[in-house]
């Protein structure tokens, strides 16, 4: 008689290592966080917006010898929404300067009527609007850019007022606020 021997898996070997399989699988999706990467994408995309705005004003400046938020070379009169004092918006948001500033710079044609800025997405216009003086910050959506709040304390870049300028603590921007923005310029 013959013997055969037996080549291949058994299926309690099988299932055993798709489990494992399985196993590796769900941890690596769980140390990826899929939502974190997503959100960091979307700050990206509030970062780009910022670049793209900021731009746009200068081609606007370099058309017509004044800002958008002017409505005209003197800046006697400022647009709707937009005070001398400063003031920080959001695009987002109806009748604020950062609405208004948005609102010219598509008639004008330097932005596109398709653009549609991001709700965590602020202007923050200075004193003296006449030499150009804006900031451009964000809430960001990420937990990662959220920590830098602590990790940057004490450098330009983090502030939790209106003003850019105005650097934040670690006491009064942790990394849960919502109310801390990142300033991009």
């Amino acid at each position: 008689m013959r013997k055969f021997i037996k080549k291949g898996f058994t299926l309690v070997e099988l299932l055993i290592v798709i489990a494992i399989i399985g196993i590796l699988a769900v941890a690596i999706l769980i140390s990826l966080d899929p939502i974190e990467q997503t959100n960091r994408a979307s700050d990206v995309k509030l970062i780009t917006a910022s670049g793209e705005i900021k731009n746009a004003i200068s081609r606007y400046y370099a058309g017509k010898l004044y800002y958008p938020w002017c409505t005209d070379q003197a800046c006697a009169t400022l647009r709707a929404g937009c005070v001398v004092a400063g003031n920080a918006s959001v695009f987002a948001t109806a009748g604020t300067c950062g609405a208004s500033v948005l609102a010219e710079l598509q008639t004008a044609g330097e932005l596109s009527s398709a653009f549609v800025p991001d709700a965590k997405l602020i202007f923050d216009l200075d004193a003296g609007t006449a030499v150009g003086t804006f900031h451009m910050a964000y809430n960001p959506y990420s937990k990662n850019e959220r920590s830098k709040y602590t990790t940057t304390l004490g450098t330009s870049g983090i502030y939790t007022t209106n003003v850019c300028t105005t650097l934040g603590t670690a006491a009064t921007c942790p990394s849960s606020s919502a109310t801390c923005h990142y300033c991009v310029f």
